[in-house]
């Protein structure tokens, strides 16, 4: 297969994208905390001839770029945050931030619109508007959201806009596409446990969270996601872990079955029969409703 003219083109400019990346991947910024990132962006777009815009969720830019008179509106969007994860890779590009790192790629991202955004104004062959959005905050708490919210597309407004996100696994050259929703989101599980308190010298008499929340097995068993099946919750190793069975039954060890509806269920211990527990999915520190952001199957 006979390689497209603009791969050679970048591939000339490609060394800088490259330090560029290594250089965000050593910086990395939590959400709504992008400074020196979103600096770096305005920076370079403002470098490239764009009109430069900021503040939308606190971090966020646009970059906009006008070619001929073309009613045509286009959006190109990248994120910028990163993970509070502390990273263990010993590469001399790792971060230099204890407890933070861009595990999702993020500074790929950025690196890519980035390149994108040069070539485009140096190669602009469109009639038509471009708006380039490097969106804070993707993984906590909803930069897009904000920046909607706060008049993106009023003062923006785009006929399509197009994102794309790095797939470790899949082959350089490649891209996987589909139509509809395709990347999973992130919420906030709360288990909690309320036991009733009583004298040390008794503890019959009172119930026990603690020592409920310690057994691992079981801790939920019930009506899951709308389509998916029964929701269980085990907790292991100080660890809640989370399964879906598509029948009324899960097979959880070979000697147990739960079933659906089915509460506090074999924790090993006199307590836990009378251990009351609270599942709660919150989005953005607001209970959700699951089934709302899920399509069924």
């Amino acid at each position: 297969m006979t390689a497209h003219p603009l791969i050679g083109r970048l591939q000339a400019q490609a060394e800088a994208f490259v330090a560029l990346r290594r250089d965000l991947h050593q910086h990395p910024e939590l959400g709504l905390a992008e400074m020196r990132t979103s600096q770096l962006v305005a920076e370079g777009l403002a470098a490239w001839g764009y009109e430069v815009h900021r503040g939308l969720a606190t971090t966020g830019v646009v970059g906009t770029l006008r070619r001929g008179t073309g009613g045509k509106r286009l959006g190109l969007r990248a994120d910028m945050d990163a993970l509070p994860i502390h990273e263990c890779s010993g590469k001399p590009w790792a971060s230099r931030h204890a407890g933070v790192m861009h595990a999702c790629g993020h500074d790929g991202h950025t690196a890519m619109l980035l390149a994108a955004a040069r070539h485009l104004a140096e190669q602009s062959h469109f009639d038509g508007t471009l708006h380039l959005i490097f969106q804070p905050a993707e993984e906590h708490p909803g930069g897009a959201k904000l920046m909607i919210e706060q008049g993106l597309f009023e003062r923006f407004p785009c006929d399509a806009v197009f994102a794309m996100h790095n797939m470790p696994g899949t082959p350089q050259g490649h891209f996987v596409l589909r139509d509809g929703p395709a990347m999973a989101s992130s919420d906030d599980v709360t288990i909690t446990l309320h036991g009733v308190g009583g004298h040390g010298a008794m503890p019959h008499r009172a119930t026990d969270p603690v020592v409920a929340a310690a057994d691992g097995r079981v801790v939920y068993a019930g009506a899951g996601l709308r389509g998916y099946g029964n929701l269980v919750i085990l907790k292991h190793n100080n660890t809640y872990l989370t399964a879906y069975a598509h029948n009324q039954t899960l097979l959880v060890k070979e000697d147990q079955t739960v079933r659906k509806g089915q509460k506090i269920a074999e924790m090993g211990n006199s307590d836990a029969d009378r251990v009351k527990l609270h599942f709660e999915i919150r989005r953005q520190g607001k209970p959700v409703d699951p089934a709302k952001y899920l399509p069924p199957r």
